[in-house]
């Protein structure tokens, strides 16, 4: 990956191609077979409860949120057109004080909070002529810069530890970008290096974090690996796969792998999980079913009553419309497809999980009418 010193215009394209992907014609979806599981019984439509826009921000997007059990529940995101037209801003919601915006570092012309520990640290980053990580710690109203790695300039935090001990993301200079995690200290948050390259999406509360990277390879080969907090790496098991979160203890991973299929498909994600065994090898990766056995994505993982939730993204063979899916396992290795209806439950309504938490409530986004997006928040059964 290259270097970037503004995310808020790749943030502003990317929300561009969600209008896009809202209102596209169907596409043929020949030669995506996917793994194609029945929907949970009962489930079919899992309404959501709209998190609503912040006063400076008329549209939201639900990033993350925390389980709620120490400092309460929070749901953190980004927020468009916040006081002006063109901002992404960062945004955090909670039951008490509804969406809010937060505002942004000196100098800074964008902001987005990726996510938040369970006591309610908040980590994000900030676009402008610099691009800057921050942490928002409770009971603070000022953005915190955190410090890149010596000798860079730009950073970016993609997320934080449920225990609120280590936070992860990238280290930049124009040239290179590097994977770093930030480590709470009496002195503050002590960053050190990951990887010479790329970032990381997630780190469990052992400072376990993932780590993406490709190979120069024909076809470029996607490696996910584990990073311990020691520095030794595991690989994770199968060819052309991508790790997107890992548990809070650390012992699973979810993602997806990317399947080849005739032209002019190409290839597409097939959802997929790991699981850390006794002796500390990494077993799969396992398939989830994929909606209506089309391209989907696993991008979040946590456990209730000793059972794993996932939630994702997926595509049907009817059109091009993202809809938010839920993976329940219903007994070990075992899970049921749960979809999770856009606002006011519209079937053709774009919707996207990102993050779910141990009671089972999800993070999200979804359509709402006249091409408006609001976080949202849905509870699995």
């Amino acid at each position: 990956m290259s270097g970037r010193t503004n995310r808020l215009p790749i943030i502003i394209g990317a929300l561009l191609s969600v209008f896009l992907l809202a209102s596209a014609p169907s596409v043929a979806a020949k030669g995506k077979p996917g793994n194609s599981g029945r929907l949970g019984s009962g489930t079919e439509q899992i309404l959501p409860v709209n998190l609503g826009p912040a006063t400076e921000c008329p549209r939201t997007f639900g990033l993350a949120l925390n389980d709620g059990d120490t400092a309460g529940l929070y749901v953190v995101g980004q927020g468009l057109g916040c006081s002006n037209p063109a901002f992404v801003g960062a945004v955090r919601w909670s039951s008490g004080l509804g969406m809010q915006y937060l505002g942004l570092l000196p100098g800074s012309t964008g902001s987005s909070a990726e996510g938040i520990s369970e006591g309610g640290i908040v980590v994000g980053w900030t676009g402008g002529t610099i691009g800057e990580a921050f942490v928002l710690e409770p009971g603070s109203v000022q953005l915190t810069r955190l410090q890149p790695l010596q000798g860079m300039v730009h950073a970016t935090a993609e997320n934080i530890s449920r225990n609120g001990i280590y936070i992860v993301g990238t280290s930049s200079t124009e040239r290179e970008q590097h994977a770093v995690v930030w480590t709470k200290s009496a002195g503050g948050w002590q960053v050190r290096e990951l990887a010479r390259s790329g970032g990381s999406p997630a780190i469990a509360d052992n400072g376990s974090a993932l780590f993406n990277t490709s190979l120069d390879e024909p076809g470029t080969t996607h490696v996910a690996q584990v990073i311990a907090a020691n520095g030794s790496r595991t690989t994770l098991p199968g060819a052309d796969v991508i790790a997107l979160d890992i548990s809070a203890n650390g012992d699973s991973v979810v993602g997806y792998r990317l399947q080849p299929c005739p032209q002019p498909c190409g290839e597409y994600p097939v959802p997929v999980y790991w699981t850390l065994l006794a002796n500390g090898t990494w077993a799969g990766p396992v398939d989830l079913p994929a909606l209506d056995g089309v391209d989907s994505e696993a991008r979040s993982i946590a456990v209730r009553n000793g059972k794993r939730l996932i939630v994702g993204h997926g595509f049907t063979k009817r059109d091009a419309i993202m809809r938010a899916v839920a993976w329940i396992e219903d007994s070990p290795g075992k899970f049921s497809l749960h979809r999770l209806a856009a606002i006011d439950g519209k079937s053709k309504a774009w919707a996207q999980a990102k993050d779910v938490n141990s009671h089972g409530q999800v993070a999200g986004t979804s359509l709402a009418t006249g091409f408006s997006y609001y976080a949202v928040l849905w509870q699995l059964p």
